[in-house]
């Protein structure tokens, strides 16, 4: 072993008595021992065995040297010498280059510089490293800017890589020519005639070409000419044959091809040095293309790289006349299983380009080959996609050429006097090529919809590290599972990028099959060829499903993308357009259902001026069939519908000359609304569609359009009219106002018609700042055009409505309503007073007294107070009013609550238990003040009257309170202000009406009769069920109050004794009141509170209105409409057969009726 005594171990392996094997064996010890190295005692060691190995390496090949070796012993690579010199240099390549060795480095370098030229080929391989390894890592210059320690070293060494190449065609001749008779053929090579020194040379030389640019240009005109004729040289042609040259052959063309690289790296940077061999290297790299052997992946990987480099430059003009060879896959990847993988992709990206240049110059058998090859690609899901989508791009790229051809091929086909000549058949093949490549990007679509389908669903993981889910794209990689690592964020990528490709180039192939040229063939498209871009449109679609709609720059993406796919479509031929979409229509609206996005396709399509028209008549004859589904229960289904309908209004108005299209379906889409909106539960979006319809029409002086509505007029207003006077919700008698008001037709035609539309103008004028807008500028119109013989009895007819919304506006603060208003009394002159010859209506007190007020003590001048009764119902209706109102400020519907609360202790007394159980509710009426006023003899008769009227004041206030409680209870961020409030209130009339007698007859009732809290109980209901528009949010109770008030009321007292109270036949024919009401929720909210009702209602009771009960429910039946049975009818079911097993179940037990039904 090694030890720190370093001189001792160098005295004694420099020794001349020691014997070859000992000195090799001391050499490898050394080697064995290298990791001394990396300690301290480096500098020890390279001072004490740099000078050893020196002395050594030099002495071998030194005729006056002590440790000279015969040549025949230097170059046998069993000898000691021969190995110990191995094993020095492989020592010497070890040691680490650092500032350690630095001092070192100028001996080192000249001492490889000698091996280069004295030893054989291996141990100067191992010498060039070094070489290589000293000049990278002590380039740096001196610190006074002179020379840098090595580089005087520079040209010998660029004068030992002429020297080689000079000798190359001798190197050449020597490795291959048949040895003379009686001698054999040398093992070890010397280092001036070895291909691999020739292999490791030309980066060397690269990179100081880089380090020291001053002996580029001189030593590049020496180096040049040889390397271009050493490139250019072959081997004999049995070289190949005999197994004993295979590893010699191989290394003969991997120095050529390094020495190519070398030259590509000139073209780079100094192309004029080396264009006088502008036509010797393009052949030269073809000839290297068909010699390299198939085997020598990494060679021919190298080789395509560097001709990969030539085409980038104008050099690659030298290649045009050898396509043939490039289209030839086994010469271009050769035939080794191994190629397939690392040399593929290269070699096609490089074939792509060869023929990208060319691609106007080929022949048609060239075209058809290329073709051939490239739609293999394109369908080999071995290859990366980067690699398919470049076949695809050159694919695109050939299209130009076969188009081209095929032209000129026709036009010679065709003689003179016109006749056709037989050679004409013989260019239908430009049109198969186009139709070859049409289908083979369709079929592409058709893989990559299922490929994108698997990264849809792996892209919910961050990494594909599930066995099952890489077995899915086993097929689309080459390998074992174990070596499979895909990145599945560059995967979509890649898609994404390989699908927008293929929808370019498959627009260029579209056009071309569509516009080549024929003699027998129309402009168009063949029949199997329309089908062919039908599958197009049914494949694109479904691949993208790779696109995200939850990243806002995916989505801009993939509209992109779609804008594109409909652009291929754009340039086929009416007739082609007609059969391609008439067919496929519904698969383009499955896509609209399940994608938003994809609304893009038809908007494209209505937006270009040279399908739009064709398209329109589609797309409505689609649609039109399909009006009764904007109702359907799939909401989204009928919003498509919806969107569709829209964006052909909107291409009308950009493209007039749709006008004709449309006219033939304005009285369908008219009819068909009506029909269905009379029929339908959910009507807007009929109403929706109207009211787009009329838009479009009315922006614009559509005079066909317009004519059409003409004999529709009557009947359309009619039953605009009749549903707006039976609709229940704002939003939708909002809508028919404007629908009535906006009907596209002028006004000599409307004049007929006009009674009916002054009650929708007066809802105008009353409703929502548009409408507001849409009355005053309808009546404007009206007074301006109109005579008033004709007019004023119209407006007479609705006086009493009229001129209130009208000086509403006056005072509605909206200036723009109030000038309007203004200016229409002011174009009426003094018209406007004939309507103001009735007296004004005034606002009536219903009870003639406030039923809530408060006493308030101001103090007197004079001393003392007095008390002052303010009147608090004006302030609950106002309270209750602002909570109503969807866009108020929380703020203020807090405190409006707080005034709501407060007013409680004021309507509901405590009650007084007597000890018998029941309760003392009835007050004393406190009326002096009133007494005081009215005459003696009849202060019994105003007594009794007052104090009734008081009473129904208290009972209206009283129901204000408890549905503003209730309102609040359903409101998200007001229910903790009334939390327990709800519970305790109909606690409290639950007590009442169990423990209170009832009032003696000729007295009032009290505020806590039980129709107080089951009016507002039971409206609640109505209003949990009602539709609401999208600006009132929805009522939502924790517990509806009626079934808390039920279930108080069980709790208070036996069965027995609540079967005697009133109250649930009172509740029974309210809620049977309800189901036989025209609108729908009403129904629905009559059935919810039945299924409220019935299980905690005696049986006795029950068995009383069991009739009354079972007629309201099949009542519901019988008057719902089709659209509303499905929604009422199971609402009736599921409440009659609770009653029938109520009544008549295995726990009922049948009891006497001994009352009569209420109901």
């Amino acid at each position: 072993m090694l030890t720190d005594n370093f001189e001792t171990h160098a005295n004694r392996f420099l020794d001349v008595s020691l014997a070859p094997k000992d000195r090799l064996q001391l050499a490898q010890e050394i080697r064995e021992s290298i990791e001394i190295v990396q300690t301290s005692e480096y500098g020890n060691f390279l001072q004490h065995f740099i000078r050893a190995f020196n002395t050594y390496l030099r002495g071998t090949s030194n005729e006056g040297s002590p440790y000279f070796v015969q040549p025949g012993d230097r170059f046998n690579t069993e000898s000691p010498s021969y190995k110990t010199r191995s094993v020095l240099l492989e020592i010497l390549n070890r040691v680490p280059t650092t500032e350690v060795l630095k001092p070192h480095a100028p001996d080192l370098l000249k001492l490889c510089m000698h091996l280069l030229d004295t030893d054989d080929e291996d141990n100067a391989v191992i010498a060039l490293r070094i070489i290589l390894d000293l000049h990278k890592t002590y380039r740096a210059q001196r610190p006074g800017g002179g020379p840098g320690p090595l580089e005087g070293d520079v040209q010998p060494f660029l004068d030992f890589v002429c020297k080689v190449y000079q000798n190359f065609p001798n190197t050449l001749k020597a490795a291959f020519d048949k040895p003379v008779a009686g001698q054999t053929r040398p093992t070890v090579r010397k280092s001036t005639e070895s291909f691999k020194v020739v292999t490791e040379c030309p980066l060397i030389v690269m990179f100081l070409f880089q380090l020291y640019d001053t002996y580029a240009q001189p030593n590049v005109q020496t180096l040049l000419p040889l390397m271009v004729k050493a490139i250019n040289l072959r081997a004999p042609a049995n070289a190949r044959q005999q197994p004993a040259n295979a590893a010699l052959f191989v290394d003969f063309i991997a120095s050529q091809v390094k020495t190519l690289s070398f030259l590509t790296y000139l073209l780079r940077g100094s192309a004029d040095w080396v264009r006088p061999h502008k036509e010797i290297i393009p052949l030269s790299v073809v000839q290297l293309l068909v010699s390299c052997p198939h085997d020598s992946i990494a060679v021919r990987k190298e080789l395509l790289v560097a001709t990969r480099h030539i085409l980038a430059t104008d050099f690659r003009e030298g290649f045009y006349q050898h396509v043939d060879i490039f289209l030839d896959e086994k010469l271009l990847v050769g035939t080794s299983r191994g190629a397939g993988d690392s040399l593929r992709p290269l070699a096609y990206s490089l074939l792509a380009e060869v023929v990208h240049h060319v691609r106007m110059m080929l022949s048609m058998q060239q075209l058809s080959k290329a073709v051939h090859l490239f739609s293999r690609n394109v369908h080999d899901a071995s290859l990366p996609l980067t690699v398919q989508t470049t076949s695809i791009r050159l694919l695109m790229n050939l299209v130009e050429g076969i188009y081209h051809k095929h032209n000129q091929d026709q036009e010679k086909a065709v003689g003179a006097a016109g006749a056709v000549n037989p050679a004409a058949e013989a260019s239908v093949k430009g049109r198969k090529l186009l139709v070859r490549i049409l289908d083979t990007f369709v079929r592409k679509f058709g893989t990559l919809k299922e490929y994108t389908k698997k990264l849809s669903e792996a892209k919910t993981k961050d990494k594909l590290d599930d066995p099952g889910l890489l077995l899915e794209f086993m097929p689309f990689r080459s390998g074992s599972l174990s070596d499979i690592v895909i990145d599945i964020n560059k995967e979509i990528s890649d898609c994404k990028q390989l699908i927008k490709t293929l929808i370019v180039a498959v627009r260029t192939v579209v056009w071309s099959v569509s516009n080549v040229k024929g003699q027998s063939v129309p402009r168009g498209m063949q029949e199997h060829e329309s089908l062919i871009t039908a599958k197009l449109l049914r494949h694109s679609l479904k691949c993208f499903s790779i696109y995200s709609s939850n990243d806002a720059a995916s989505t801009k993406e993939e509209k992109e993308i779609l804008d594109l796919l409909a652009g291929i479509f754009t340039v086929l031929d009416e007739r082609t357009f007609r059969d391609v979409f008439t067919l496929n229509l519904q698969v383009l609206f499955d896509h609209l259902l399940r994608k938003d996005t994809c609304i893009a396709v038809p908007q494209h399509f209505l937006s270009n001026q040279s399908v739009t028209k064709p398209f329109t008549d589609i797309l409505l004859q689609f649609l039109v069939q399909r009006i009764r589904d904007l109702s359907s229960s799939d909401k989204h289904e009928g919003q498509v519908i919806l969107n569709l309908f829209k964006t052909i209004f909107i291409g009308i108005s950009t493209y007039p000359d749709n006008e004709h299209v449309l006219k033939q379906h304005v009285r369908q889409i008219v009819i068909a609304c009506l029909k269905h909106a009379m029929q339908e539960k959910r009507a807007t979006s009929y109403y929706l569609l109207l009211k787009t319809f009329f838009r479009s029409v009315s922006d614009r002086k559509f005079e066909h359009l317009q004519k059409e509505f003409i004999a529709l007029l009557k009947n359309l207003l009619e039953n605009l009219c009749k549903m707006l006077a039976a609709a229940q919700e704002d939003d939708t008698k909002e809508l028919l106002v404007e629908l009535c008001l906006t009907v596209p037709a002028r006004l000599n035609f409307l004049l007929p018609h006009i009674p009916l539309l002054m009650k929708p103008l007066v809802q105008a004028l009353n409703g929502s700042p548009e409408m507001v807008h849409l009355g005053l500028k309808k009546l404007e119109n009206w007074v301006e055009s109109l005579q008033p013989a004709f007019l004023d009895p119209l407006l007479q007819s609705v006086k009493d409505d009229l001129m209130p919304a009208l000086y509403k506006q006056l005072q509605s603060g909206n200036n723009g309503f109030a000038l309007a208003a203004i200016r229409i009394l002011g174009k009426l002159g003094g018209r406007n007073r004939r309507l103001l010859r009735d007296q004004t209506q005034l606002e009536a007190r219903e009870f003639g007294d406030d039923g809530l007020k408060l006493t308030v003590h101001l103090a007197k001048a004079s001393g003392g107070t007095a008390p002052v009764k303010l009147p608090l119902d004006e302030a609950v209706k106002q309270a209750l009013a602002l909570m109503e109102k969807p866009n108020v400020d929380i703020y203020y519907k807090k405190q409006a609550v707080r005034l709501i609360k407060s007013t409680l202790g004021c309507l509901l007394p405590p009650l007084k238990i007597r000890p018998g159980g029941d309760a003392d509710m009835k007050m004393a009426p406190t009326l002096e003040d009133d007494l005081k006023a009215a005459e003696s003899g009849h202060a019994a008769l105003v007594t009794a009257e007052l104090a009734n009227k008081r009473s129904l004041a208290n009972q209206a206030v009283c129901r204000k309170v408890i549905t503003a409680l209730f309102l609040a209870s359903s409101h998200p961020d007001l229910a903790d202000e009334v939390d327990g409030l709800v519970d305790g209130v109909c606690r409290y009339f639950a007590v009442a009406i169990a423990l209170c007698p009832p009032a003696e007859e000729g007295f009032p009732k009290p505020v806590h009769a039980e129709e107080v809290l089951l009016d507002v109980a039971i409206d609640a209901l109505c209003q949990g069920e009602k539709p609401r528009g999208d600006k009132k949010p929805p009522m939502v109770y924790t517990l509806p109050p009626l079934q808390i008030f039920l279930d108080f009321l069980n709790s208070l007292a036996p069965t027995e004794e609540l079967a005697k109270l009133p109250v649930f036949d009172n509740i029974t024919r309210m809620l049977c009141h309800l189901c036989y009401q025209r609108p729908w929720w009403q129904k629905v909210a009559g059935c919810v509170g039945l299924q409220i009702l019935i299980p905690r209602m005696p049986v006795s009771c029950l068995l009383s209105v069991e009739l009354s009960v079972s007629r309201a429910l099949v009542a519901i039946w019988r008057d719902s409409a089709s659209d509303e049975v499905a929604i009422t009818a199971e609402k009736a079911y599921a409440t009659l057969a609770m009653v029938l097993h109520r009544c008549h179940g295995s726990t009922a037990k049948p009891m006497a009726v001994d009352r009569p039904p209420s109901v």
